[in-house]
Parts: C-alpha cells; sequence; structure tokens
C-alpha cells in the first residue's frame, strides 16, 4: 500500500489529493443531532446459513495495518434506503491496543473497542457503500466467533493469510440487532479517500471476549523475522469534519430475530 510511507493519516494528502476534500469519513454521530427517518428493514441475502446463495469459505489475510476478509461466494444487502443492491466484497477489522478506543466512527460521544467494515458496491446504481459494526469487549468469549478466531491466530503477521472453512452465518459478524442504524454520505477510510460513500452504521454493538480481541492485539505489522516488529493497533482515520452533512437514524423492528427463528 502506497500510503504506509506518508507518515500517518494526516499526510495522506499529499499524494492523495482528496484525502483533504470534504464529505470524509469517519465522523461522530450523535443521536440528539440526527433526523428520525422511516427507511424501512434492510434485505440481506447470503448471511445466514439456510440462505444458500453463500459459499462456506474466507480468505483472512494480515496487511499489516488490519485483518481483512475476502468474501467468496455472493453476499448481498438492499433495501433500507439503499439505492440498488450491494454486493460485499470485503470485511476490514480495526481494533485498539487497549480498550475504550480502536473504532474509526464515535457514537454518542464513545469510541468502541474496534470497528468490521463491510466494503461493498452497486452496479446497477454505480454506488460505494459501507456497512458498520462496532465491537464491544466484554470478559466472556463470544463462542459465534471461534472459527474467526481461530484463523487470526494463523495470520500472526504481516503477509500471512489462511481460510475460514466452516461458515455458518456471516451475520454472526455484524451487529445483533439490523434494526436500528445511522445513514448518512461519507468517503472510503483510507487512501484514495473517494467521496460518493454511503454509510450505514448499526446502533448495536458486536460482543467479543476479552481474550478473543488479545488475540487481534498480538498481530504482528510487519513480516516474521522483522527486527522492529510492532503489534498492530489503533491504524484507524482521525475523525473528520462534519461538513453539515444529514444525518438519518432508522429504526425498526429487528428482523434479523425472525430470520434466525426460522433457521
Amino acid at each position: 500500500m502506497l500510503f504506509r510511507s506518508f507518515q500517518g493519516p494526516h499526510n495522506w494528502y499529499k499524494a492523495f489529493p482528496k484525502c483533504a476534500g470534504k464529505n470524509q469519513s469517519p465522523i461522530e454521530i450523535n443521536e440528539k443531532d440526527t433526523t428520525r427517518v422511516n427507511l424501512g428493514n434492510l434485505k440481506l441475502e447470503g448471511f445466514f446459513k439456510n440462505d444458500k446463495t453463500s459459499i462456506s469459505r474466507w480468505g483472512v489475510a494480515n496487511d499489516g495495518l488490519k485483518v481483512y476478509i475476502n468474501l467468496e461466494g455472493t453476499y448481498y444487502i438492499s433495501k433500507g434506503g439503499l439505492e440498488g443492491r450491494h454486493k460485499a466484497y470485503n470485511l476490514y477489522f480495526n481494533w485498539g491496543r487497549v480498550d475504550g478506543r480502536g473504532s474509526e466512527h464515535k457514537l454518542d460521544g464513545k469510541f468502541y473497542d474496534g470497528e468490521i467494515q463491510i466494503v461493498s458496491y452497486s452496479m446497477s446504481a454505480q454506488k460505494q457503500s459501507g456497512f458498520v459494526t462496532m465491537i464491544k469487549v466484554v470478559e466472556k468469549d463470544n463462542p459465534l466467533l471461534k472459527e474467526l478466531i481461530n484463523a487470526v491466530k494463523k495470520v500472526k503477521y504481516r503477509g500471512e493469510a489462511t481460510n475460514v472453512p466452516t461458515l455458518d452465518n456471516l451475520a454472526d459478524l455484524l451487529s445483533p440487532d439490523f434494526g436500528n442504524f445511522y445513514r448518512y454520505e461519507g468517503s472510503r477510510t483510507w487512501p484514495e479517500c473517494t467521496t460518493g460513500v454511503t454509510w450505514t452504521v448499526w446502533r448495536t454493538p458486536l460482543e467479543m471476549g476479552r481474550a478473543q480481541m488479545e488475540e487481534f492485539r498480538g498481530l504482528y505489522n510487519k513480516e516474521k523475522g522483522t527486527a522492529d516488529n510492532i503489534h498492530i493497533a489503533d491504524t484507524v482515520r482521525p475523525l473528520q469534519p462534519r461538513d453539515g452533512r444529514k444525518i438519518e437514524y432508522n429504526s425498526q423492528h429487528n428482523y434479523r430475530t425472525d430470520v434466525e427463528a426460522s433457521i
């Protein structure tokens, strides 16, 4: 990644001018400053084990800045006020060195312990999108994350990759409540900081056990055997100005509970 050599996100604009533009992400979202809307429920396809459109295999990798997952199969998100049908291509994980930081977005004055971003795109609408789940560290392990954590243990150093062969629900890596989310227009949170991204930020965090989070915090930013290796953490872009943007808040029945009850 070219932007590694530019000494942090405050200098990205030197090579990527869009990073100094308006309507950038991430931002702080305060519910009191949002506009209540009725966008209806999102529709997620391929995210549940009874949905035969998905393939149960992920490629998990350490790129020295984050852990990312390449999604093989067909995972789509639509409706809920979105233009078109958005295909999910990747998931990115951010986390902090300690609790209370690690997320890129900030909700009601609070940074979370980590953040998961889905990178997605709609061919029909020619529209980029992103979906955010906050991570909250709790004392007890989340059993739904077992396979993911086993994979993370195998990508200790930059450049290492592995597969998660046994996947039931991709939804297990998302917010437990699909019905409550914020919506705004922003940018990618890494260079080239491209704007025109429709962000959906779920309000309810995913819980991750403390020992599980420590597996992320134990990953290294360089290849195995490098002398100056340090642990990956806090590789987040600072908050960006709101620039007068409208932020919507959509509150619906959590239809995820209905889907899972039928599985």
